[in-house]
C-alpha cells in the first residue's frame, strides 16, 4: 500500500511542475510580447493626442463659427477632459512601475513610454491595466472623430 501513496505523491509533484511549466510559458511569451504591447500603446497614444490637438483647433475656431451646438461643444470638452484622466491614469501606471516623471508637464507623448523602462517582472500585472486605457483612447478617439464631424457638418 506505500507504494500506492508515493505514486500519488509523485503525480501530485508532476501535476504541480507541469502547472508551474505552463505559467512560466504564459510569463515568458507575456514579456517576450511587451515591447510590441508597449509599441501598440505609444502608438494609439500619438494617434490620439494628435486627434485631440486638432479638436482643440475645432473649439478655438467654434468661437466664430459657432458650427457646434451646445450638445457638440460638450462633446468636445468632456472628450478632452476623459483624455486628461485617461493619461493621468498611464503616469500613475508607469511610475508604479519604476518610470521616473520629467518634470512637470501636461502633455504626454507616446515616446515616453520606453520597454527598457518597466521591470520585466512587472509587465504580466500592469499589461491588463495598461489594456483598459488603450481602450479608453481608442473610445475617446471615436469621440473626437465624431466630434469633428459634427463641426463639419455645422459649417456646411
Amino acid at each position: 500500500m506505500s507504494g500506492i501513496g508515493e505514486a500519488s505523491a509523485i503525480l501530485a509533484v508532476v501535476d504541480i511542475g507541469f502547472k508551474l511549466a505552463a505559467a512560466l510559458n504564459t510569463y515568458v511569451s507575456s514579456v517576450i510580447a511587451a515591447p510590441d504591447d508597449i509599441s501598440s500603446l505609444s502608438s494609439e497614444i500619438d494617434s490620439t493626442l494628435s486627434h485631440l490637438r486638432g479638436l482643440e483647433s475645432l473649439i478655438t475656431k467654434n468661437e466664430d463659427t459657432n458650427a457646434w451646438d451646445t450638445d457638440g461643444l460638450e462633446l468636445a470638452k468632456r472628450s478632452i477632459g476623459d483624455c486628461e484622466k485617461v493619461v493621468r491614469k498611464l503616469r500613475n501606471l508607469l511610475q508604479k512601475s519604476s518610470f521616473r516623471e520629467e518634470g512637470d508637464r501636461k502633455s504626454f507623448v507616446g515616446s515616453e513610454i520606453d520597454v527598457s523602462k518597466f521591470e520585466r517582472v512587472m509587465w504580466p500585472r500592469l499589461k491588463p491595466e495598461l489594456e483598459v486605457c488603450r481602450g479608453e483612447l481608442q473610445r475617446i478617439k471615436l469621440n473626437i472623430l465624431l466630434a469633428t464631424s459634427s463641426y463639419t457638418l455645422g459649417t456646411v
